[in-house]
């Protein structure tokens, strides 16, 4: 018996609030995955490119989304060429408080 593993997920949800706030309806794409063996065969850009269409259809005008621009995997590359544009950038600090 063979089991068929997920190649690839797209998660996005609305945010009703933000919504409001801003005027128009926004995807939110809090998660883009991609399994390590089926990378670079344009899985991701697929299901994003697949996921901006149901929105568009669905009555949305924005999505946005969050990368790690120092991701091993060219996120950030992958999602200008679909077309996202760097908006923001921000630094995340930690501080090890155990040795």
């Amino acid at each position: 018996m063979t089991c068929a593993r997920t190649a690839g997920l797209v998660i996005g949800h609305e945010y009703e609030e933000y919504n409001r706030a801003a005027g128009v309806r926004d995807l939110y794409i809090p998660l883009v995955g991609t399994r390590r063996t089926a990378r670079r065969r344009g899985i991701a850009s697929a299901l994003v490119t697949r996921a901006l269409a149901t929105a568009r259809a669905g009555g949305f005008a924005t999505a946005t989304l969050d990368a790690d621009a120092g991701s091993a995997s060219g996120a950030v590359g992958l999602y200008e060429r679909i077309g996202f544009t760097v908006q923001d950038t921000w630094v995340t600090q930690t501080k090890r408080l155990a040795t």
